[in-house]
């Protein structure tokens, strides 16, 4: 290779090279100054995800103390639909048996999640401590359940209630529990939480950003026993 060749070469190769170095400067300094906020935004949207927290719904009593209607705080095991594919769940749910051998999952598709056992009990809760550590899809919900006493005549006076979404609280539909729903319904609350690159919550990010107000209790002018007449 002559001389003349070889600078001829050698220019086309620092050329080359210098308009990479630029078109990487460009591009550094197009997203560090130019997008810096629309990233900044992004990045905090998909670290930072908020939840509500039910509001407690208050307590029905008679005129002597006694609790006709309460409510109790459960927990139910879901499964988040975002991305799921259908080896990933036939994975979860081999998993899944092997922690509940006698009592598989019973599936309740919702909008955004798969229902897959409720009313969860503490040892059970503590047995999944390992698997919700490695499956961040699955996740523990927290949800009020209205409870009552078992008379049937008392029962149909309290009344009923149903969850709905758009307040994100138990409200009351008939009897005792839609008189008294002002009095007894609470106020849900916001929590936020950073999510790792795998979706899970990192430890000790959690933050209350609305405390619930729960619902005051109501006592009613009238006994069990008057309550229990038909």
């Amino acid at each position: 290779m002559n001389p003349s060749e070889f600078k001829k070469r050698s220019g086309i190769i620092l050329c080359g090279l210098l308009l990479w170095g630029g078109l990487a400067a460009a591009h550094m300094i197009y997203y560090s100054w130019w997008e810096r906020g629309r990233l900044l935004e992004e990045s905090r949207y998909l670290a930072w995800r908020e939840g509500g927290i039910p509001a407690m719904r208050g307590t029905l009593r008679d005129r002597d103390g006694i609790k006709l209607a309460w409510t109790e705080l459960t927990h139910d095991l879901s499964l988040s639909k975002n991305g799921l594919k259908a080896e990933r769940y036939t994975d979860l749910c081999a998993r899944l048996k092997a922690v509940f051998p006698d009592t598989p999952p019973a599936e309740e598709e919702e909008e955004t999640r798969i229902l897959l056992k409720r009313n969860l009990s503490p040892g059970e809760i503590l047995k999944l401590q390992q698997l919700l550590q490695r499956c961040p899809e699955l996740e523990i919900v927290p949800r009020p359940r209205r409870r009552t006493v078992d008379d049937p005549e008392i029962r149909k006076k309290i009344g009923e209630t149903e969850f709905r979404k758009e307040q994100e609280r138990e409200s009351g539909i008939s009897g005792w529990e839609a008189e008294f729903d002002r009095e007894l319904s609470g106020r849900p609350g916001v929590f936020r939480v950073m999510l790792d690159r795998r979706g899970a919550w990192v430890p000790g990010t959690i933050e209350i950003l609305t405390p619930p107000v729960p619902g005051k209790d109501v006592t009613l002018p009238v006994s069990i026993r008057e309550a229990s007449r038909p």
